[in-house]
């Protein structure tokens, strides 16, 4: 249960590390909860949270944590030395850790003598599924999102929706989730959908994405598919930048006929080579 109660604390704050995995860490000792956390946004990790609220009763205690401790000094010191020095006698973790920049916190662990269980959960797995998705195979995390009614119809004459609040509630959450949305072009043209979210939806911290719903991304209405990026939207893919600028290269390479292709004053999808050429300019500016 105590492993179940990691994973609901990284399920409930799935997303405030963004772009960093959420992780849930409950420590017990003689059956009793003395302390527990999950990952800060821009801070601490689950487990060093946890440890601190512990205290001195964490010696000897077991640690139960939704993701491998992490071995690694990037924006915070290694999870593995805060559990060595808090004196914890065992640790059970749900997942194993898929980014091989922080593995292996697991062998460190046993090394120094602390006795270390892999349960391999789905549900610790998947609280962190993007992610995982992104640094194990180098692409978004795609999500379908259709709304049919129960005869197959996905819309109805008369109607503005085939959907009802609780499910309209539910959409703004996964668009407030994820990095971008792509609708279909002839959707785009025909209904000119807004793909935004309510701001009450969104759990990632403050200025963890740039613009606002009402700014279109790189692909426009007139190309095969339509690519909104920016602050409340979700996606196409909840994972870095790059992937969704790869997404948006593979969905406009139809381009429109030239009549109808963008001004200037708009940005637009073009070949993967003029974009990259103006990405470098953007990098290393010839002034």
């Amino acid at each position: 249960m105590t492993l179940a109660r990691a994973i609901e604390l990284a399920r409930a704050g799935r997303n405030r590390a963004y772009p960093k995995p959420t992780v849930g860490a409950v420590v017990v000792r003689d059956g009793e909860v003395v302390g527990e956390g999950a990952t800060e946004a821009g801070g601490r990790h689950a487990e060093v949270v946890a440890l601190e609220a512990a205290g001195a009763r964490a010696r000897d205690a077991t640690m139960y944590v939704s993701l491998e401790p992490c071995n690694h000094h990037g924006t915070t010191p290694p999870c593995t030395d805060a559990i060595l020095a808090a004196g914890i006698e065992r640790v059970v973790y749900g997942a194993a850790d898929p980014n091989p920049e922080a593995a292996g916190g697991a062998d460190r662990l046993r090394a120094e003598g602390v006795d270390v269980e892999l349960v391999d959960s789905f549900p610790a797995r998947a609280v962190n599924e993007a992610w995982r998705t992104w640094v194990t195979k180098g692409r978004p995390f795609v999500i379908y999102k259709a709304a049919v009614t129960l005869d197959g119809r996905v819309t109805v004459p008369g109607e503005r929706w085939v959907t009802g609040e609780e499910s309209r509630r539910a959409v703004h959450e996964l668009r407030a989730e994820v990095d971008a949305v792509a609708v279909g072009g002839g959707t785009a043209r025909a209904d000119r959908p807004r793909v935004g979210s309510t701001p009450a939806a969104s759990r990632r911290p403050e200025g963890s994405r740039g613009g606002s719903s009402s700014r279109r991304g790189r692909c426009r209405t007139g190309s095969t598919s339509s690519f909104a990026a920016g602050r409340s939207v979700r996606s196409c893919a909840r994972s870095p930048p790059r992937a969704c600028s790869r997404f948006c290269s593979r969905a406009g390479r139809r381009s429109p006929p030239r009549s109808s292709r963008p001004t200037s004053s708009t940005r637009s999808c073009s070949s993967p080579r003029r974009r990259s050429a103006a990405a470098a300019r953007r990098r290393f500016p010839l002034r």
